[in-house]
């Protein structure tokens, strides 16, 4: 539907962010200067103005041509660069796009709000500008949160649904990731020795920046892997700039042949103690079962994955599978019959979305 031949073209009126010949109508992003001269043009009709939190969404119609142009302008400064308020612009841009009758993948709707942060950080410091400042913010959120769990504060998935004006990603992520440090912690007190930990899809660095801050007495050393080399060159940025060791990061595509193999020369040809992997199943093609399987085989003793434990009713992530709490206790039930007496099921944090099976 959508051409991107055109994405990102810098014009006087804004930046190019989508655009449709066939149905003659253009999403610019604009600042709030550009909007206001958008408004003064003749030649433009104003059809109504909306203002979110986050944004003011003005539509025109060209009247000459017939083609549509909506200005999208962000009101947020880059004291807003944190990932709760990143969900919520992503809503937003969503919720406003559909409304005018264009219907966008998640994919396509990220980019968007990415593109409007860039354009608040400075065009001038480019993506990764943006991804350095995100990266700092956000983690620090992520380990204070953090080491709230691990001061004994609790979780409540049920307080925390997608989609309700109190969801917060920080806090369901950093839960996450306390729990898989606890896990990653008893495999190494059995071991008595270093261990080695994978997680799959490590996007920005921040799963692992946030068990390594949880468990700063542990040997552990972490292999991140991901598809996409503009987040491990974040995260690598980052592990330099704090001068971290016994952080890795790497390219690997788990839906690819030969996978295996390529995570195994990561690690050095040995398998993992413990592999993680939070919120990339989903995305993923294929039977989940068979995907959880082959993971398993990357590990000595510990898998923990989560999957959202809420069915999201619009797809604003581009799923393959909307699992749920349901979706994730069939898949325990799966491995606790399969694996009898191999593997151990634990079922505590399945209503948060966690499904941790242990090598006995």
């Amino acid at each position: 539907m959508l051409s991107t031949r055109e994405l990102g073209r810098a014009t006087r009126d804004g930046r190019v962010l989508l655009k449709d010949p066939g149905e003659k109508r253009t999403v610019l992003l604009s600042n709030t200067e550009q909007l206001e001269q958008l408004r003064r043009r003749a030649r433009l009709q104003l059809d109504g103005t909306t203002q979110t939190d986050h944004y003011v969404f003005s539509d025109f119609t060209d009247r000459l041509t017939g083609r549509r142009l909506h200005a999208v302008a962000p009101l947020f400064g880059r004291e807003d660069f944190q990932r709760d308020t990143f969900w919520q612009q992503r809503t937003e841009l969503l919720m406003h796009m559909n409304a005018l009758g264009m219907q966008l993948g998640g994919s396509q709707v990220v980019k968007m709000a990415m593109a409007s942060c860039v354009q608040v950080n400075g065009w001038d410091k480019g993506v990764s500008g943006y991804y350095d400042t995100l990266l700092g913010i956000a983690q620090n959120d992520f380990t204070e949160m953090a080491d709230r769990y691990a001061a004994g504060e609790r979780y409540d998935p049920a307080q925390n649904v997608l989609g309700s004006p109190q969801y917060s990603h920080t806090k369901l992520f950093a839960w996450i990731y306390y729990v898989e440090s606890l896990e990653i912690a008893s495999v190494a007190q059995e071991k008595g020795e270093g261990i080695r930990v994978v997680e799959l899809g490590s996007a920005f660095g921040s799963p692992i920046f946030t068990k390594r801050d949880l468990l700063p007495d542990q040997d552990v050393t972490f292999y991140g892997v991901d598809i996409r080399d503009d987040l491990l060159s974040a995260s690598r940025r980052f592990v330099a700039s704090r001068q971290m060791q016994g952080v890795h990061f790497a390219h690997a595509d788990v839906t690819k042949k030969g996978w295996h193999a390529r995570m195994m020369h990561i690690v050095s040809g040995h398998p993992a103690d413990v592999v993680v992997s939070s919120h990339l199943l989903e995305h993923l093609p294929g039977d989940p079962k068979q995907i959880i399987g082959n993971w398993l085989r990357l590990t000595k003793k510990a898998l923990v994955v989560s999957v959202p434990h809420t069915i999201e009713e619009v797809n604003m992530s581009d799923h393959e599978h909307n699992l749920g709490v349901e979706g994730l206790s069939g898949l325990a039930d799966y491995f606790e019959s399969e694996y009898h007496g191999r593997i151990q099921v634990k079922r505590d944090q399945i209503d948060a979305g966690i499904l941790i099976l242990i090598k006995v």
